[in-house]
C-alpha cells in the first residue's frame, strides 16, 4: 500500500515504515490480546502526505471525513470510504495485482479490530451501509466492487437520481410500467402453456388476456389475468362466481403485494435504464466506471424488481367460472389444472368426435371405401353419424371448406381437423356432398386435403339409394362408360355425352334421317350430382333402348353412305345418257324422303342400274377411240417416211406424241367403272378420239423432220497468203473439204 501511494518516495523509506508500525503498536498496546490493527489505520497515518502529494484529492478527503457524524455508523462509513480509497490505489496490472478488491466481505475482514469476534458482525452491517452510500452518490458499485464516487460518477449518479425522483412522482407512468411488468412476468411464467384433449390428443392453446374487459371467444382456452391494482380480489372472485359453472374462462388474480417495494424497484430500474440508454458512451476511464456503476445498479434493480414480481406471482389466485379456486404447486400448475377443466366447458361436444382413428377413416374415405367409418367402430349409414350429420346440416346450400373447419374446430365442438375432413370425404364419397374447385367437380380421389379450405361444398338435396346406384352402374357398363364408386356423377355425365355422340351419328343431312330428339339428354346434361344420377335412373329404360337403336342406325349409316356417294358420282357422269334420268328421279326421291336407311337398301339397285348404263357407254366410247387409234396407227406405219426410221426413232416419236401406249379402262365392277370415269370421262374419250388424227399427223411430221439432212458448218482456217500461188493452194484445199460433205448429202455452211 505504501508503495502504491508514494509519489515522492518518502513513504517507502524505512524510517516512515518504522514510525507507522510504532504508532500502530502504541494504539493497541494496552488492549487485550486478540486486538489487531485495522487496515484503514494507514489512511490516518498518511492523510497529510497524500494531500500534499496530490494522491488524495481534497474533495475525496472531505467526503471521507463528512461521514463522521458522531455516531458509530458514521465512523464505520468513514472507515469504509477510507479503506475503499486505499484499495482503489492498488495496481491492477499483470504481475503487480495483489487481487485485493473492495467487496463487502473483504472490507469487513480488513476492518476487524478483535480477531476473537471475527468479521461476522461487520459482514451483516456493511452491505446496508454501502448500499445507502451508493444511493447517496458517495460510492459507486461496479461488478460487486465499490469505489469512491468521482466527478463524472457524480454526474451519472445525479442524472440517475433525477430520473428516479421524476419517475417516483409520475403515478401514471408507474401504473403503466407496473401493468406491463406484471403482464410480462405472468407471460414468462405461463409461456408455452398448452393442453391436449381426449383420446385423439387434440392440441389446444391458451389465450392470455390482460385488461378489465372479459376476453372475447377465440377458440383457445381463455386465461384472464388481472391484478390487485386494477381490481380487488373480492371483485375478481365475485365475477368468476357470476360467470357460472359453464364458463370456460380461467380467472387469474395477482394480489397487490409489497406495493412500495415494487414501485421503488420499478422506478429505480427504469431510471437506471433511461440514464444508460440516454447518455453517450464515455471515453475516459472514470466515465466508463461511472457508466458501469449505473449498469450494475440497473441489474441490481432488475433483480429487486423480478424478486417483487415473483413474490406476487407466488401468491396468485386461480378461479374457474362459478368461483371454484384451483390450487397447485405454483401459478403454472394451477392454470394447467384449471385449463383442463375449462376445456370440458369450452368444448362440451368434443366427446362426440373423440377418437385417435380419424386419420384411418380419412385414408379409407379417400380410397373410395363406403365403409370408412367402420374404422372408428361405426357401422350405420354414413350420413347419420353425428359428425357427418352436423357437417351436412351446416354445409346446406353451400359453404367453403374453411367455414366448415372454423365452425367445428371452435366451441362448442372442438373437433379435430382430421375428424372434420374425414366426415367431408365420407359425405363426398357417399354422394351427400358435392365438392367443386373453381366450378370443376371434385371426387374424393382428386380432392386435395391441403386445399379443402378453398373448396366449395354443397349438400345434395336428393338421396340415391343403393339399388338405384346399382341400376345406374349397370347402365354404365352396358354403354362401355368407365366408372368408380365415388365418381357416379362424373360417369353419368360421360354417359350423357356418349348418348349425344350416338345421336349425332344416328342421323344427319339428307338422305339420312333427321337427328334423333335429344331434349331429354340436354335436360340431363344441365343436372349435377345426385340429381343427375336420379335423372339417369328414371330414364334408364329409354336410354337403354335408344342406345341400341341409335347404335344400329349409326352402323347402318356408316355402311350405306359410301354407296350413296358412289351413286351420286355415277349420276354426275351419266347426265347425257339415255335412261339415267329415271335413276336420278329415284335418287332424288330417296333424298327427299330421307330414306337411305330404309330396308331394303334403296340405293343398291340404283347403283347397279347406273353401273350398267355407264359400263355400256364407257365401252362404246372406248371402242370408238380404239378403232380410230388402230386406223391412224396403220396409216402411219404404211408411210415411206416412217419406214425409213429405225425402231428406236419410231419409239421416241410415238412417246413424245403420247401414242406409245393405248389407254385402258376397267369395267368389271361399279367401283372400277367409276374409277375409270373419274380418270377419263365419257366426253373426254370422244375428244381423245377426235384428237388422234392430229396427233398421228404430228408423229409423221416428226419423222420427216428427222429424215432431213443435217448441214455442216465449216470455218475456213487462218492463213498468211503472200502471192497468187498461195491463194490457189488455199482455195483448192477449202474446195475439196466442201465437196466431200456435198457428196455425202450434207449441206455446208461457211
Amino acid at each position: 500500500m505504501l508503495r502504491a501511494i508514494d509519489r515522492a518516495g518518502a513513504a517507502g523509506q524505512l524510517r516512515t515504515q518504522l514510525r507507522i508500525v510504532q504508532e500502530a503498536t502504541e494504539a493497541v498496546a494496552d488492549a487485550p490480546v486478540g486486538n489487531v490493527v485495522a487496515a484503514d489505520f494507514v489512511y490516518d497515518q498518511l492523510t497529510n502526505p497524500m494531500l500534499m502529494s496530490g494522491v488524495l484529492l481534497k474533495e475525496v478527503h472531505e467526503t471521507i471525513q463528512e461521514q463522521r457524524d458522531g455516531t458509530e455508523e458514521g465512523t464505520l462509513r468513514s472507515r469504509l470510504c477510507a479503506l475503499i480509497f486505499l484499495i482503489g490505489r492498488l495496481p491492477r496490472t499483470a504481475g503487480s495485482d495483489a487481487g485485493l478488491r473492495a467487496t463487502p466481505e473483504t472490507l469487513a475482514d480488513l476492518l476487524v479490530e478483535d480477531i476473537r469476534e471475527g468479521s461476522a458482525s461487520l459482514r451483516g452491517r456493511i452491505p446496508a451501509l454501502l448500499g445507502a452510500m451508493v444511493e447517496d452518490g458517495k460510492l459507486m458499485s461496479l461488478d460487486g466492487e465499490y469505489r469512491l464516487q468521482t466527478r463524472e460518477g457524480a454526474e451519472w449518479t445525479g442524472a440517475y437520481q433525477s430520473a428516479r425522483a421524476r419517475m417516483v412522482g409520475d403515478d401514471a407512468r408507474i401504473a403503466g410500467d407496473r401493468a406491463r411488468e406484471l403482464r410480462e412476468a405472468a407471460g414468462r411464467a405461463l409461456k408455452g402453456l398448452g393442453f391436449v384433449q381426449g383420446e385423439g390428443k387434440v392440441p389446444r392453446k391458451a389465450g392470455f388476456h390482460f385488461g378489465l374487459e372479459r376476453p372475447k371467444p377465440s377458440g383457445a382456452v381463455p386465461v384472464w389475468v388481472r391484478d390487485g391494482w386494477s381490481v380487488s380480489e373480492k371483485q375478481a372472485r365475485s365475477e368468476a362466481q357470476a360467470a357460472g359453472g359453464e364458463d370456460a374462462t380461467v380467472h387469474v388474480f395477482l394480489p397487490r403485494k409489497d406495493a412500495d417495494e415494487l414501485k421503488n424497484a420499478l422506478a429505480s430500474f427504469e431510471a437506471a435504464s433511461e440514464v444508460v440508454s440516454g447518455r453517450p458512451v464515455p471515453s475516459t476511464q472514470e466515465g466508463k466506471e461511472a457508466r458501469a456503476s449505473i449498469e450494475g445498479r440497473c441489474q441490481s434493480d432488475r433483480s429487486r424488481l423480478d424478486a417483487a414480481l415473483d413474490n406476487i406471482l407466488r401468491d396468485a389466485r386461480v378461479f374457474l367460472g362459478g368461483g371454484a379456486e384451483v390450487t397447485g404447486s405454483g401459478l403454472r400448475d394451477a392454470v394447467e389444472q384449471a385449463g383442463r377443466s375449462a376445456l370440458e366447458r369450452l368444448y362440451p361436444r368434443f366427446p362426440e368426435a373423440d377418437s385417435a382413428r380419424w386419420p384411418a377413416v380419412l385414408k379409407r374415405a379417400r380410397e373410395g371405401g363406403a365403409d370408412a367409418l367402420s374404422r372408428i367402430g361405426y357401422e350405420g349409414d354414413a350420413e347419420k353419424h353425428v359428425v357427418s350429420r352436423e357437417v351436412l346440416a351446416f354445409v346446406g346450400p353451400g359453404r367453403k371448406g374453411r367455414e366448415v373447419r372454423a365452425k367445428f374446430e371452435g366451441p362448442p365442438f372442438g373437433w379435430s381437423q382430421d375428424a372434420i375432413d374425414a366426415a367431408i370425404f365420407v359425405l363426398v364419397g357417399g354422394g351427400h356432398l358435392r365438392a367443386s374447385v373453381n366450378g370443376a367437380a371434385q371426387t374424393v380421389r382428386n380432392l386435395d386435403q391441403k386445399k379443402i379450405g378453398t373448396t366449395d361444398f354443397k349438400a345434395e338435396t336428393l338421396v340415391v339409394s343403393m339399388p338405384q346406384r346399382l341400376e345406374v352402374r349397370k347402365l354404365f357398363t352396358e354403354a362401355g362408360v368407365q366408372w368408380r364408386s365415388d365418381e357416379e356423377p362424373q360417369a353419368a355425365r360421360r354417359l350423357v355425352e356418349h348418348m349425344l355422340s350416338l345421336a349425332r351419328t344416328a342421323g344427319g343431312e339428307a338422305p339420312l334421317p333427321a337427328h334423333p330428339d335429344t331434349s331429354h339428354l340436354r335436360d340431363l346434361k344441365d343436372r349435377e350430382g345426385n340429381d343427375l344420377i336420379l335423372g339417369v335412373y328414371s330414364e334408364r329404360d329409354r336410354l337403354r333402348e335408344e342406345m341400341a337403336a341409335w347404335k344400329a342406325l349409326a352402323d347402318k349409316a356408316r355402311e350405306r353412305l359410301p354407296e350413296w356417294r358412289r351413286l351420286e358420282a355415277m349420276l354426275a357422269h351419266a347426265v347425257d345418257i339415255t335412261g339415267a334420268g329415271e335413276i336420278g328421279v329415284q335418287a332424288r326421291a330417296i333424298r327427299a324422303g330421307r330414306a337411305l336407311l330404309h330396308e331394303p337398301n334403296p340405293a343398291t339397285p340404283l347403283v347397279s342400274e347406273a353401273t350398267d348404263l355407264l359400263r355400256a357407254s364407257l365401252n362404246e366410247s372406248y371402242s370408238r377411240y380404239s378403232e380410230t387409234f388402230d386406223r391412224e396407227l396403220s396409216s402411219l406405219e404404211a408411210s415411206d417416211t416412217w419406214q425409213k426410221l429405225t425402231d428406236s426413232q419410231r419409239a421416241a416419236i410415238l412417246s413424245s406424241s403420247g401414242l406409245s401406249k393405248r389407254p385402258q379402262t376397267r369395267v368389271e365392277s361399279g367401283a372400277a367403272v367409276l374409277d375409270s370415269l373419274n380418270a377419263t370421262s365419257l366426253s373426254e374419250w370422244e375428244n381423245l378420239a377426235l384428237a388422234l388424227s392430229n396427233r398421228f399427223g404430228q408423229a409423221l411430221t416428226g419423222a420427216a423432220r428427222l429424215l432431213e439432212p443435217k448441214s455442216v458448218k465449216i470455218r475456213p482456217k487462218n492463213a498468211n497468203l503472200t502471192n497468187e500461188a498461195d491463194v490457189e493452194e488455199y482455195l483448192d484445199e477449202l474446195r475439196e473439204e466442201i465437196l466431200a460433205h456435198i457428196r455425202e448429202g450434207r449441206p455446208v455452211v461457211l
